[in-house]
């Protein structure tokens, strides 16, 4: 008998300290009326516990449907700390109850569970009713069924002089900026001509008109030089003949004047037999030479 009442007197103690865990359920709550379809409805739950108890997160509600009418949308917890120990829940359902008259309803209670260790304890919350309300009348009492439909907002008249001043200015800085990406690029029509060196070569020439004097008719041979020069990157020399109409083949046709020319250019600028140079590519066949090779320039392009 004695161990009998051993047992039930830890029970009795044990009880009372079981119950001291939980200290208090406290809920604040919003009005419980005039709700509509769509709303959101915010509760807080304050649960005091005793110190050392933390909250079980598998036993906070879960957010998503609570019944076909009702949503949990968002779920948050907060410890505010103190002693007893103070935990703040935040939760945020959401109505799609259509009603069609003022009708009572009820977020459904839970309960959390608060561990220390191997022990736990319980709190219960309750749950909360509040009312819903219809969005209009099941039966309208006006004769008029018009008289419930209000009419339509005027629209606005919206000024869009600010807009085309903006769309224009904005055209302008657009169109200034691709003009210099252009430039900059020597994009049409700001891309540069090709020049042409046979080209000018022969309109110099054309100018000289060179007599057979030593210095008109070397001048026409340097200016010659200078064009052969910018068309094959280089300073050719006589040497470099062959290489030159390798790579520029559509002036091979003239191999033969062009080797006449640098025979008549040795003879002149380094021999200063000036008679053999023009026996050997008289003034007026340079200045064709010339002309064809612009001919050839023009082709090749």
């Amino acid at each position: 008998m004695w161990r009998m009442a051993f047992i039930w007197l830890c029970l009795a103690i044990a009880c009372p300290a079981a119950q001291a865990q939980i200290v208090s359920v406290q809920r604040e709550e919003p009005r419980p009326f005039g709700y509509f379809v769509g709303d959101l409805i915010a509760l807080e739950v304050f649960v005091a516990v005793d110190s050392g108890y933390l909250i079980d997160p598998a036993s906070l509600p879960k957010a998503g449907p609570v019944a076909y009418w009702l949503d949990l949308r968002s779920v948050s917890v907060d410890d505010l700390g103190g002693s007893p120990r103070q935990w703040r829940l935040r939760l945020v359902y959401q109505n799609f109850y259509v009603a069609l008259d003022v009708r009572r309803m009820t977020i459904p209670g839970f309960d959390l569970i608060f561990k220390s260790g191997g022990n736990s304890a319980k709190a219960s919350v309750a749950p909360w009713p509040f009312s819903v309300s219809p969005l209009r009348e099941i039966l309208p009492t006006a004769d008029n069924p018009i008289d419930f439909l209000r009419a339509d907002i005027a629209p606005a008249p919206v000024s869009l002089g600010p807009s085309r001043r903006a769309l224009l200015v904005f055209s302008g800085l657009s169109a200034l900026m691709l003009g210099l990406v252009a430039f900059d690029r020597s994009w049409p029509p700001f891309r540069r001509a090709q020049a042409r060196p046979f080209a000018l070569a022969a309109r110099r020439l054309r100018r000289m008109r060179p007599d057979g004097s030593i210095d008109q008719f070397g001048a026409a041979l340097r200016t010659l030089h200078q064009s052969i020069d910018v068309t094959a990157g280089r300073r050719l020399l006589a040497e470099d003949l062959e290489s030159f109409l390798a790579e520029h083949p559509d002036y091979l046709v003239e191999a033969e004047s062009f080797a006449r020319f640098f025979g008549a250019s040795h003879r002149i600028f380094f021999a200063s037999d000036e008679a053999a140079a023009e026996r050997l590519l008289p003034p007026p066949e340079l200045v064709s030479f010339s002309q064809r090779l612009a001919k050839l320039e023009r082709a090749a392009a």
